[in-house]
């Protein structure tokens, strides 16, 4: 028997049919536009991922173009510029005049701005000058703290008194419920004074800083420091004149040594916008005042000697403004001497006898010298530092002798001197971590 369904029921199943087709072909559809729709729909739990369509209106365009104007207009730092920070600039000048091998610049101190000239010194964190008389001290580089009104002495029981251990050798002590700082040097040479605070002012009047934490010397002994006024100390610490001063100028600093006397470099804190630099990364020592780096290998006249890099490794290496001559490993300098002699000889000069009580003892007749070996040094990130002759020589007395010396082992510290870096600008980003060398006149 065949049932028969009412016309009513009959239509409604039509129209469901119809309707079915239609929402087949809407899926087919857009299923051309997101093929993941029609995968999704094929496993149940699974999900879907559609297409995003937006069409943009000409305001919209507008606002998005007033955008990119807007983050570009900010010049966020990227590369080798920090715009956010400030910079200044400072000559720097041979310190023979005030009888030391290193590099001095001019720096006001105190309400009245008393000019002073200090030796900077990359191996040292604390600043200090000259506040009492001594047999070495020429009048006019003392300061007088009672001539400041903006001079004030550090309590013995603050936390910056606590703090000064970790940017000077000795514990400070308890004189009149003042900070009392000790501060020595690797040839025994000592400040001891007052740990204060005083407005310091760099090149201008608004490149000041002030509560600037300084030493204001009282006893001060040794051949480190000359006739100088005192010492600036760029190293790492918290109590470093580049720490200090970090919120203005960012952390980073350069100086360029100038190679004649009478010509003068520069001191830059802030980021040098010169000519691109070639970096090296940044080590960190035990003793974190210092700025590591990697010494890879030496050349003379393009060629490697025969150095195993275990030998720099196990030494260290680091650079030093402070340090005239650089110190190397004795397996390294034993090599460097032996190819730099043959590569004389080569070039037609003979070895004569070096002055008396000088520390150099591979020297040539300076009146005969004109063109020398050429001497290189690789850093790590394969940063060569070529060598002119300046760097290379040094004049003692009617001689140019090589200017580096050995170290009685291979365990010993290396350093870099500041002869080697002469008319070299030394970049020290603190920030980036990193340290990079670029040959310019000064």
């Amino acid at each position: 028997m065949r049932t028969t369904f009412p016309f009513p029921f009959a239509s409604s199943v039509v129209l469901l049919a119809l309707l079915l087709i239609a929402m087949a072909s809407s899926l087919l559809v857009s299923s051309k536009s997101g093929e993941a729709l029609g995968q999704a729909n094929e496993a149940i739990g699974r999900k879907s991922t559609l297409p995003v369509i937006h069409r943009r209106s000409s305001s919209e365009e507008r606002r998005n173009n007033e955008r990119v104007t807007f983050i570009q207009s900010k010049k966020l730092p990227s590369g080798n510029q920090a715009p956010l920070f400030k910079k200044v600039s400072l000559p720097v000048y041979s310190g023979d005049r005030f009888k030391t091998g290193n590099y001095v610049v001019n720096i006001s101190l105190g309400s009245q701005e008393k000019v002073l000239t200090v030796a900077l010194d990359t191996g040292s964190d604390l600043t200090w000058t000259r506040c009492a008389r001594s047999d070495s001290s020429p009048p006019d580089q003392i300061f007088d703290p009672s001539q400041s009104s903006s001079y004030k002495n550090v309590s013995f029981n603050s936390d910056d008194c606590r703090n000064i251990i970790s940017g000077t050798s000795d514990r400070p002590q308890d004189k009149s419920s003042t900070c009392y700082y000790g501060n020595e040097y690797a040839d025994k040479s000592y400040t001891h004074g007052f740990f204060a605070k005083e407005t310091l002012t760099l090149s201008s009047p608004t490149d000041k800083k002030k509560d600037f934490r300084f030493g204001c010397g009282q006893e001060i002994k040794g051949q480190f420091f000359g006739q100088v006024a005192g010492i600036m100390g760029l190293g790492r610490d918290n109590i470093s004149i580049v720490k200090q001063t970090a919120a203005k100028y960012g952390g980073n600093f350069s100086y360029c040594l100038p190679a004649k006397e009478g010509s003068h470099g520069f001191l830059i804190l802030g980021r040098d916008e010169g000519p691109p630099a070639s970096f090296t990364e940044m080590l960190k020592l035990p003793n974190k005042s210092y700025y590591g780096i990697k010494l890879v290998a030496i050349s003379v006249d393009e060629k490697p000697l025969p150095i195993s890099k275990d030998v720099f490794q196990n030494a260290g290496f680091v650079i030093d403004s402070g340090t005239v001559i650089t110190r190397l490993p004795k397996t390294a300098y034993d090599e460097l001497q032996k190819a730099f002699i043959k590569a004389m000889i080569s070039h037609g000069y003979q070895q004569v006898v070096p002055p008396r009580n000088s520390s150099l003892k591979i020297c040539y007749d300076k009146r005969k010298i004109k063109t020398i070996p050429s001497v290189t040094f690789t850093f790590g990130g394969d940063v060569k530092v070529n060598l002119t002759k300046r760097n290379i020589l040094y004049t003692v007395g009617k001689c140019e002798c090589l200017a580096f010396r050995g170290n009685d082992n291979d365990s010993s510290l290396g350093i870099y001197g500041n002869q080697q870096q002469l008319t070299f600008e030394v970049i020290h980003d603190l920030p980036g971590n990193q340290i990079g060398f670029v040959h310019r006149r000064c």
